[in-house]
């Protein structure tokens, strides 16, 4: 927490970027809390964000293969004649 708190002081803004494909955003930024880290929702960009970010631009209907969790980023979007 405490170098997190010295990036911000140097830097002109700070994102989080994660490769973590097994949760949402909301569930990484909860276990970053409870470690310690101070980081607002809109400052991580995960996997699953950026799919999702994917998923809406071209309008797809995909069939997916995720665990609960991960699905949780997904709501709303049509699984009906993937596409």
């Amino acid at each position: 927490s405490e170098a997190l708190t010295r990036l911000r002081a140097t830097t002109r803004g700070l994102r989080l970027v994660t490769n973590q494909s097994q949760e949402t955003p909301a569930a990484t930024l909860a276990r970053l809390h409870a470690l310690g880290f101070h980081v607002d929702h809109q400052h991580i960009f995960s996997t699953v964000a950026a799919v999702r970010c994917l998923v809406d631009q071209k309008q797809l209907r995909p069939i997916f293969l995720l665990t609960e969790g991960a699905l949780e980023a997904f709501e709303g979007v049509p699984m009906h004649e993937p596409n």
